[in-house]
This record gives structure tokens, sequence and C-alpha cells, in this order.
């Protein structure tokens, strides 16, 4: 009995614990196909193949950088913008870690790629 107890209390803190640790998730190396500038800062960029399943607000091949979300900051936002930018006019690659707990993907971290 003291062993179904300890099972029952190990899953019921792994179990949520699991889900926070897998909502960061690099997307991968893809083109920036386009960037849509939002009034309160932030953008949504658009990318030539899907980035999750999971990502449905703006559409599967999208992800938000917004300030304020998952860390970013203003400065931060303005920095997703500029790299955002020179991948699309250069033709290089990003790759973004994004939170996929929510349907809009936050974007938090971005790799630049040849």
């Amino acid at each position: 009995m003291k062993n179904v107890v300890v099972t029952m209390l190990m899953l019921i803190v792994c179990l949520p614990l699991s889900q926070v640790l897998v909502a960061d998730t690099w997307m991968g190396a893809k083109k920036v196909v386009s960037v849509q500038l939002v009034q309160t800062g932030g953008m949504i960029i658009y990318f030539d193949s899907e980035v999750s399943p999971t990502c449905t607000t703006a559409g599967t091949s999208s992800l938000y950088i917004y300030p304020d979300q998952v860390g970013v900051t203003t400065d931060g936002a303005k920095a997703f913008l500029s790299a955002s930018l020179t991948a699309l006019s250069t033709g290089m690659s990003v790759d973004v870690m994004y939170d996929d707990s929510a349907t809009h993907c936050w974007g938090k971290y971005l790799v630049i790629k040849k």
C-alpha cells in the first residue's frame, strides 16, 4: 500500500512538472517569409514551413514576439525585429526557441544561420 501511495504522489508531482519542462522548444532552421508588426511593439514572424501544430492562433508556421511575454523585453523585441528582417532580406535561416504551452507560441531566443 505504501508503494502505491508513493507512486501516486510521484505522478501528481512529476506529470505537471514534465509539462513545464517541455514548454520551451527549438523549432529548427527555417526561412522567414514575412514579418507582421503590431501596434503594441510586438510582431508575428511567419516561416516557410510549419513550426508546430500547437501554434494555431496566427497559423502553424508563425511565432509571436511581444515585449513582456516569456521574458522578452522591449529592447529584446527590437533585436528580434532586426534579426528577422536581416534573415528575410538576406535569405538566411533562423532557429527560434519558443514556448508552446499556448496557441500563440511566444518566441524567446533567436539564432540566425546560413
